[in-house]
């Protein structure tokens, strides 16, 4: 698809540089932005799948990763690897934003070249935006769906949603009269879920949040929204451990009165 999309591309900028010195390419780059949208999309999205699988056969598949260094000494190779190759589509739509950049620092203000190259530069920052966005939900559904294989199965069904997202980790300590128990905690941004760890992974003990995000995360049941944890704003990341301390002689007792399942 990136080929097509592009062999068209350059087939219009040639046209037009037949056209030297009357040229404007602005507008050719503007209106071919919505193809570029569709197809570096997908091929952002998927170039770390493909890296990494790069990655594996160098490791697993010695032929394979022997014939691919042999590939880089073709003459069309230029001496470059399947790697570098593969991370220039990339890099291309980053490319064309600095260049129109460049041409529009060296444009007298005024010139009739002038908001042509203002309007394409904003149509290639539009694509930009939108492939890092299309990239970084990727990143975070991935992210979610690593994180619910930590559970037990049965514990988080629906746990992956589009507008999810995983904050941090980490562990506390339920301080209460006679005992203190050990949860690990799971902040997102809709949903609180904390949890103890067994044999076939962690089990949650109860969840803050709206009732319906509880129960699609897999059927938590509620608990005391208002101190469902004490000093939760000290929840420092994965690796952090905070433990919550309370004295009967304090004067404001921060008792946490949530259930424990």
């Amino acid at each position: 698809m990136i080929a097509t999309v592009n062999k068209k591309f350059l087939l219009e900028l040639e046209a037009e540089r037949e056209k030297w010195p009357d040229v404007n390419y602005a507008p050719i780059i503007k209106n071919n932005a919505k193809q570029m949208k569709g197809c570096y999309t997908r091929y952002v999205n998927n170039y770390d799948a493909a890296e990494q699988h790069l990655i594996q056969l160098k490791s697993k598949d010695k032929e394979k990763h022997r014939y691919l260094e042999v590939c880089k000494t073709h003459p069309e190779a230029n001496g470059l690897d399947v790697r570098s190759l593969l991370i220039q589509p990339v890099q291309r739509v980053p490319r064309y934003r600095m260049l129109l950049e460049e041409l529009l620092s060296v444009t007298d203000e005024g010139h009739p070249d002038e908001e042509p190259l203002r309007e394409a530069l904003e149509r290639v920052k539009d694509v930009a935006k939108h492939i890092n966005e299309e990239k970084r939900s990727m990143e975070e559904e991935k992210k979610l769906k690593d994180l619910a294989e930590r559970f037990a199965p049965g514990e988080v069904p629906d746990l992956v949603r589009f507008t999810r997202r995983f904050v941090r980790e980490g562990d506390l300590i339920k301080a209460r009269l006679q005992r203190r128990q050990r949860r690990r905690v799971f902040l997102f941004n809709d949903l609180l879920l904390y949890a103890v760890s067994g044999q076939k992974g962690y089990t949650i003990k109860g969840a803050t949040g709206r009732a319906s995000d509880m129960a699609r995360a897999g059927g938590a049941r509620p608990t005391h929204t208002s101190h469902p944890y004490c000093s939760l704003p000290r929840l420092q990341g994965a690796s952090s451990s905070t433990s919550t301390r309370r004295s009967r002689a304090s004067p404001t007792p921060r008792r946490c009165t949530t259930p424990s399942r």
